[in-house]
């Protein structure tokens, strides 16, 4: 009994193994060149396609390397393709789906007439590669390749898995020929790494992307020692991808979306330093591109983030228009070559290095930032609002504001020929070195710094802040116009004080405004309010008015105007109680008239 149960169970394991050995077999191509659809080309005389219970793995090494396999079937699927020769599709839409594909010392695949080649992983050492055109390539696993490649020509290719370019010393794409460890996309071509980690080497791997051609990664992570795009294509990052690059040459554009951009890896002497873009380069939706060596771009249309990150970069841009935030660290450089840059009201402009902006630099409601190592030189500069704040150094033909607010802060500098405000405040704690500066009516200078030049003001000088006197210093000329006011803060510890080394105009309308704060009493007291060289005309308050609750006199000397306090106005309750009693002496005058006029009556009746 116990033998047959025995026998039994040797007959069904023998027999397991004849159906899996029958189930899985390995199909060698035998013919030199000819069709796959021949059985006779096989070692099993049987054409490979898992059917009738039949899986096969194909092997294609016959030992010449030249020689060609034709796939001239359709809808093939097998477990795993090796390939040691040169194997390609014979007509249009042909379709192969394999578990594997992988090429060895001298293998190549030609898929060229509109078929899909769908693979589970790709491995590759050594061969020609894979030369893709008009067709769809898949890999939905890994992709290793090395000493070889693939090429993409007007077809579309996915990876979702692993991606790795063997690092070589040879790192460059010429001539349309594949070379080691090279994703070269061709004209027409969309490449999405989805769900991917991508690697081409520390240094060296090369990424070529030819004209019209998309490079596309989509939830994606990869690395690349450097990424090479001609003539027209473009470059996408979506949904989270990072793309970390040693150098990217970019002739068509590049557009980022909720992605990262890292070109982190400095090469020495090497033309794939940085990043070059003809085109333009455009972050939207909480992307960031940050940049280590050169970056040279077309143009620059920034939703989110920006940075040349540490010293020694530089970005170069024919144009940008910085919707999101620019951030360049000190001892880097940013600049604009031929058609200006615009901060918009979402934009932040932050300069700690070196800024050339050829154009003009327009600020239409964003924030720029000069932090004290920026140097920042500009054609022309404007303003329509929003603020523009100089710690370091801002140099432009033409400064203009018609709105917002531009502060030169201690220690800051702002340089130019001429200086026109027509809106806005001004604060200048730092130096305003202008020919000439004009402010409108309507407009505002305050501080506690200096400008070097002569100021027309036909809007409001405050020396100091608001809440804080302090002196201003204006090294030329001042002339104070139509409803000019120049407004004079006191307070118990400080005065204000504008401090003029040239002439001084007062026009016929101009005016002095006093304002105490925290409750201080003058009364008594002489203060400063102008010195200059020379004085011409008086301020329309002439030398006697009320200002803030007090009679001021005002002495117009040689060299400077002085004003003091000499009465109080009552308060308001004082003129209240002497109303009061006004009405009732009246009141009662006019009663004893009445008695009198009673009186004489009756004397004469």
């Amino acid at each position: 009994m116990r033998c047959r149960h025995v026998v039994a169970l040797l007959v069904v394991f023998f027999g397991l193994q004849t159906v899996r050995t029958y189930g899985q077999v390995t199909a060698t191509w035998t013919d030199s060149t000819g069709s796959w659809s021949n059985p006779a080309n096989w070692s099993t005389h049987t054409v490979p396609n898992n059917s009738g219970g039949t899986t096969y793995d194909v092997l294609i090494d016959n030992g010449h390397p030249s020689d060609i396999l034709t796939y001239d079937v359709n809808g093939t699927v097998i477990n795993s393709l090796r390939i040691r020769d040169i194997f390609q599709d014979s007509a249009s839409g042909r379709n192969l789906t394999t578990g594997f594909l992988d090429l060895a010392p001298s293998g190549a695949v030609n898929w060229t007439h509109g078929g899909t080649l769908t693979t589970g992983g790709y491995n590759q050492f050594g061969g020609l590669g894979v030369s893709v055109k008009s067709s769809t390539f898949n890999v939905n696993g890994d992709f290793f390749a090395s000493n070889g490649g693939v090429s993409i020509q007007d077809s579309s290719m996915r990876v979702d898995g692993t991606v790795q370019l063997f690092q070589s010393s040879d790192n460059t794409f010429a001539n349309s020929s594949l070379k080691v460890g090279v994703l070269s996309i061709g004209e027409g071509s969309v490449i999405t790494f989805n769900n991917s980690n991508v690697s081409a080497g520390s240094e060296n791997g090369a990424i070529g992307n030819q004209a019209g051609s998309w490079l596309q990664l989509n939830h994606s992570t990869m690395t690349s020692g450097s990424i090479n795009s001609d003539l027209g294509d473009y470059v996408f990052l979506t949904q989270g991808s990072i793309l970390s690059v040693g150098g990217i040459t970019n002739s068509g554009g590049l557009d980022v979306s909720n992605s990262i951009i890292n070109v982190a890896k400095d090469f020495s002497n090497d033309d794939r330093n940085g990043f070059s873009s003809p085109g333009r380069v455009d972050l939207s939706n909480g992307s960031s591109l940050v940049v280590k060596g050169l970056f040279s771009n077309g143009g620059l249309n920034l939703i989110p983030y920006f940075e040349l990150n540490g010293s020694g970069n530089s970005a170069t841009f024919g144009s940008v228009h910085n919707d999101g935030e620019i951030q360049v660290d000190p001892g880097s450089s940013f600049t604009v070559t031929t058609g200006g840059m615009t901060n918009t009201a979402n934009g932040t402009f932050t300069l700690g290095g070196t800024g050339n902006i050829s154009g003009g630099f327009t600020n239409a409601g964003g924030a720029v930032l000069l932090n004290p190592t920026a140097n920042l030189v500009a054609d022309t500069y404007s303003q329509s609002s929003g603020s523009t704040d100089i710690s370091g150094k801002l140099r432009t033909g033409a400064y203009t504001q018609s709105g917002g607010s531009t502060t030169v802060e201690t220690g800051g500098k702002l340089t130019t020929n001429s200086f026109n405000a027509t809106g806005g405040t001004v604060t200048v704690n730092g130096t305003l070195d202008p020919a000439t500066v004009n402010f409108a009516t309507g407009t505002n200078l305050q501080g506690t710094g200096t400008i070097v030049g002569n100021v027309v003001m036909a809007g409001t000088l405050m020396p100091g802040l608001p809440g804080t006197p302090g002196a201003f210093t204006v090294t030329g000329n001042y002339q104070q116009l139509g409803q000019g006011t120049l407004v004079d803060l006191m307070s118990p510890l400080s005065q204000s004080l504008l401090n003029v080394s040239g002439n001084v105009v007062l026009g016929p309308n101009s005016i002095l405004q006093i304002n105490l704060l925290n409750g201080f009493n003058p009364l008594g007291l002489t203060f400063d309010v102008m010195n200059y060289n020379a004085l011409f005309g008086q301020f329309s308050n002439g030398t006697s008015f009320w200002g803030d609750g007090y009679l001021w006199n005002v002495s117009y000397s040689e060299n400077e105007i002085e004003v003091t306090a000499v009465s109080a106005t009552p308060e308001p309750s004082s003129f209240l109680f002497l109303g009061l009693g006004l009405l009732v002496f009246m009141a009662m005058l006019r009663r004893k008239n009445t008695f009198r006029f009673s009186q004489s009556n009756s004397n004469i009746a």
